[in-house]
């Protein structure tokens, strides 16, 4: 009764003064309680023992933070390196090999929360440098940092004041890339850029694999992935239907459909009518599995692009003008495609560049051993 006594307290005095009230209680009673001398800069990273990183919730925004997370925990491999992260973004961190994860529920990630009050006191007293890797974090998320007491409190520029982060960090002006952007923290502690080591574990292989051999894709030529659910609700079912009538007849190899997950029972019948192969409503990490047994993958959804970036498969991303800088970086293997809206004239541009696209892609194929 009593635990029950204070839950519904702490929920009263929520509803009477707002996130903005609780943003200062918090705030005012974090000070009182754990005072730490100013920093200087800059650190000597070899004096670093501990370090904790937290990560934003969001799956896409974790999966922008692995460059940084990489170079910071190459540049601190001295150190012991632990991160918190929400528990269904778990699987994308742990592709990342030797690092020690906590998992927090988002569902119960409220402030002063049992699973966050406990964290802040593990880490109390222990951890030298605290990394927030959110650009908007919660309350909750701010309240870990400033409870670590950490004497180095990192985070973006306006992701939080004094005393939940003590160093903030801006972004250059110069950087359009989101991991790039995010990586201006690796960046001011001297992290060298580095490539993310980040591989999808065998026995997902396999996983995929028997899942490609049940939807009958024998896989004796070249693979290719086309995010229909997102080409049917950017540009349209006419559209839709005619992108994959024209990749048919380039005859480049086999096809699959992905779909994220389906809607409603329309998309179910329309995607049912392609008749081709359709994988959907997969894990995480079935989905990177799937993505690095393709040899191209052809969507606009920023998860998909940025997998296939991570495992160096060959994509081809369809990206607002006004996003393809942030979200879809040029190479040799990724190819971006750029629309301003969704009239008739500019769809037909846009499949015409598609088809042209993928026509003159050469996939080295490989092996599924």
């Amino acid at each position: 009764m009593v635990k029950k006594s204070k839950n519904l307290i702490r929920q009263i005095v929520l509803a009477l003064i707002g996130k903005s009230g609780m943003y200062r209680l918090t705030s005012f009673l974090l000070k009182r309680r754990y005072k730490v001398s100013p920093i200087s800069f800059p650190i000597n990273v070899t004096e670093v023992k501990e370090i904790l990183l937290i990560l934003p919730p969001r799956q896409i925004d974790v999966l922008y933070q692995l460059q940084n997370i990489t170079g910071l925990a190459s540049l601190f491999k001295h150190a012991g390196v632990t991160l918190v992260c929400e528990h269904q973004s778990t699987s994308l961190v742990k592709m990342i090999p030797g690092l020690n994860v906590i998992e927090y529920d988002l569902d119960s990630s409220k402030i002063f929360a049992k699973q966050f009050t406990g964290l802040a006191k593990e880490f109390r007293g222990i951890v030298d440098i605290c990394f927030l890797l959110d650009h908007k974090p919660d309350l909750p998320l701010l309240y870990l940092a400033g409870a670590s007491a950490a004497p180095v409190r990192v985070g973006y520029y306006g992701a939080g004041k004094y005393p939940f982060l003590n160093l903030q960090v801006s972004p250059s002006r110069q950087k359009k890339y989101i991991p790039d952007l995010n990586c201006s923290i690796s960046d001011l502690f001297g992290a060298k850029p580095e490539g993310v080591c980040w591989s999808v574990a065998p026995k997902v292989l396999d996983e995929i694999d028997h899942l490609l051999r049940e939807s009958k894709i024998k896989r004796k030529g070249a693979l290719f992935g086309i995010d229909i659910l997102f080409l049917f609700r950017k540009f349209g079912q006419v559209w839709a239907e005619q992108f994959l009538g024209r990749f048919k007849e380039l005859k480049k190899g086999e096809i699959y459909l992905y779909a994220d997950r389906i809607d409603s029972a329309r998309e179910t019948e329309w995607i049912k009518e392609q008749k081709l192969p359709v994988l959907t409503h997969l894990s995480e990490s079935r989905t990177a599995a799937l993505v690095s047994r393709s040899d191209l993958i052809i969507t606009g959804n920023t998860f998909l692009y940025v997998i296939a970036g991570l495992l160096n498969r060959p994509a081809v991303g369809f990206f607002h003008e006004t996003e393809i800088e942030t979200y879809c970086p040029q190479s040799s293997i990724h190819k971006g495609i750029s629309f301003k809206g969704i009239s008739e004239k500019e769809n037909i541009e846009v499949l015409d560049r598609a088809i042209c696209l993928i026509e003159s892609f050469q996939p080295k194929t490989h092996s599924s051993n």
